[in-house]
């Protein structure tokens, strides 16, 4: 015997088919796709016949519409649903330095030398949400969260360490 969530056996055997409403979210018909707007400035120079190349660019990323599932009261019958929010945005600069200091007939020394620094953070979120948790981890002890205005993703937690000091 396997149990059936679509359907049940009434009291003679008879399969009898489940017909309704079989969701905890609230279907939401006005959701979007996800929209990013992007833009890159870049520069690019050669040296020295090819030995020293310079490329830096700089990029910033914008992403609206994210699908976000927030709970609903308890009274609704339902424990969720998706809406469209939120404006992640997403900048950073990019440098890479090459270099051949040596350059022979049958020897070749290529460097490569690259930073980049890239920073997140969570513009808006939707109208009396200041805190969105994407994720908990260890139980509910620890969170990963959204917040208007701050990086995107901090951990958080109720629990922090202190160092031991003696008292002799």
């Amino acid at each position: 015997y396997r149990p059936d969530p679509s359907a049940y056996n009434s009291p003679d055997g008879t399969r009898i088919p489940l017909v309704g409403f079989n969701s905890n979210s609230l279907a939401n018909i006005n959701l979007k796709n996800e929209l990013s707007r992007s833009i890159e400035f870049g520069l690019n120079m050669a040296f020295f016949n090819n030995r020293l190349d310079f490329d830096v660019s700089y990029y910033k990323t914008n992403t609206t519409n994210q699908l976000l599932t927030l709970s609903l009261p308890q009274e609704s019958g339902l424990s969720q649903q998706q809406i469209n929010a939120g404006n992640l945005q997403n900048q950073g600069i990019e440098v890479v330095v090459n270099a051949i200091p040596i350059k022979s007939s049958n020897f070749r020394w290529n460097t490569t030398v690259t930073f980049s620094q890239n920073r997140d953070k969570l513009i808006e979120l939707y109208p009396g949400v200041t805190e969105y948790v994407l994720n908990w981890a260890m139980g509910t002890d620890v969170k990963s969260i959204a917040i208007p205005g701050e990086q995107y993703g901090l951990i958080q937690t109720k629990y922090a360490y202190a160092r031991y000091q003696a008292l002799d």
